[in-house]
């Protein structure tokens, strides 16, 4: 018995020291430099134009923006969409037509580098076709970029599109919240340790190496084009399906430099959701390929939380007594991570759904185990790529 609420209350601990770290306040800037946006697209004509016109809607300085437009070996009409877009607005626009595979980059990166070839601004903002920012986006993401930080990650949150099911939605804002919390507050953790990066020489600032951010999604994050040509570009990252991650982890390391998390509501951008199951399982098993781009923090943190979904479960189903009280406790600090990142995010929380989301977190982790032990591929945007293949520098 003890031992099951020792492990328990061990990754409690650690769960509410992850969300202690999204509270930490990052240093801003007031500044507003030249910025380019980016937004790469393959068959996405039904969502591009609305992701558009919310860029075009910014607060931020037109004369300052530097749109890049990417459309990646679409076949529907997402490339004309662009063009029009580039011809009717007077936001400096480039618009790019990958037509072929490059063989030395998988899936999105082959876009990214093409994008990043003409980006002539120290500072690029990446989005994605199905997003809708705020009006603020802009502004707030390029006010977390001080001395001390190479880039800046912010929220995503979810909308009901079409005849998407409501629940489906839901699961989905409450994934996100603790899937990106749970990074979030590690990168909190990395910038507690050194103060922002202003007294390197802090107690136990030695340790930020260790902690090397996960934490960004690539429909809403941004970085510095110094950075990205001293680690070499996406070509200098092994074949990934979650570029995203393996860049801002190299840009980090290479410079000793933060990632820092804009958690606000004027920098959370809302994402069209899988409308299914099936999809939602399968864009699960392309992030879990992430893990190779992690460092042993992250790795131990990722076995926190099988702990807390699988063994802790398991555990309780054998010995209630003993298990019980531990499953609870790591239960209770998930949720404490979800509340706390709430605050950034656009869409209240109930209870059920916290509830059906700790039911979905442990079947999702049982599935993932399974699937990737069992499978040797994953697919993306109509492609399978050879998970073995799929490793991150």
């Amino acid at each position: 018995m003890s031992a099951a609420i020792f492990i328990g209350f061990f990754c409690a601990c650690f769960l509410l020291l992850i969300a202690w770290g999204i509270k930490h306040r990052w240093d801003t800037t007031e500044d507003t430099p030249d910025v380019s946006i980016m937004v790469c697209a393959r068959d996405e004509e039904k969502h591009i134009f609305n992701c558009l016109m919310s860029i075009a809607g910014q607060s931020y300085p037109q004369s300052k923006m530097h749109l890049i437009l990417v459309n990646h070996m679409s076949t529907d009409r997402t490339g004309e969409i662009m063009e029009t877009f580039a011809d009717g607005m007077d936001i400096r626009t480039t618009v790019l037509h990958v037509t072929e595979p490059d063989d030395e980059l998988v899936g999105k990166a082959q876009a990214l580098e093409a994008g990043m070839q003409v980006v002539d601004t120290e500072i690029v903002l990446h989005t994605d076709a199905d997003v809708f920012v705020p009006e603020s986006w802009v502004g707030s993401m390029v006010s977390r970029f001080t001395e001390h930080v190479v880039a800046v990650g912010g929220m995503v949150d979810t909308v009901e599109y079409g005849d998407d099911p409501r629940w489906i939605t839901r699961l989905q804002h409450v994934d996100h919240r603790f899937f990106l919390g749970s990074l979030a507050g590690l990168t909190g953790l990395a910038a507690k340790l050194d103060n922002n990066g202003k007294n390197p020489r802090a107690p136990l600032a030695w340790l930020r190496p260790a902690f090397r951010p996960a934490f960004c999604s690539g429909n809403n994050m941004g970085f510095r084009t110094s950075a990205y040509k001293l680690v070499g570009g996406y070509r200098a990252i092994a074949p990934s399906l979650i570029e995203d991650f393996a860049m801002v982890n190299r840009m980090v390391h290479r410079t000793k430099k933060h990632l820092a998390v804009h958690a606000g509501r004027d920098a959370c951008i809302q994402t069209i959701p899988q409308n299914n199951i099936y999809g939602l399982l399968r864009q699960k098993q392309r992030w879990a390929t992430a893990t190779w781009s992690f460092n042993p923090v992250h790795y131990f943190s990722y076995l926190v939380v099988f702990s807390t979904r699988v063994l802790l479960f398991w555990w309780m189903v054998a010995d209630p007594l003993a298990g019980g009280p531990a499953f609870l406790m790591t239960t209770l600090a998930s949720m404490t991570i979800v509340r706390t990142v709430g605050g950034g995010m656009t869409n209240p929380l109930l209870l059920r759904e916290l509830l059906v989301h700790e039911v979905y977190q442990w079947w999702l982790n049982h599935w993932l185990i399974v699937t990737l032990t069992l499978r040797k591929s994953v697919r993306w945007k109509g492609q399978d790529y050879k998970i073995s293949e799929l490793k991150s520098s």
